[in-house]
């Protein structure tokens, strides 16, 4: 999904990242969202600060997401 020679993909990935918190978070499953984004961020991707970066613009112009409790 993510890799230092797609950094031109990190947009791409995180809208489709929140897209899929999104629908978590409509379907009423409120820990699966911060789950999912915690799983990228904080375990598979984590040395990649410009995808975090992007991570938290797309939550910040999510209202479901900016009422589920995300930490980056």
């Amino acid at each position: 999904m993510v890799s230092n020679q797609h950094r031109g993909a990190y947009e791409k990935a995180a809208l489709m990242l929140g897209v899929l918190a999104e629908v978590h978070a409509v379907q009423g499953d409120q820990e699966k969202a911060p789950n999912l984004i915690h799983e990228y961020c904080k375990e598979k991707y984590n040395r990649h600060i410009a995808f975090k970066r992007k991570i938290k613009t797309m939550i910040s112009r999510s209202r479901l997401l900016q009422d589920a409790d995300i930490t980056l």
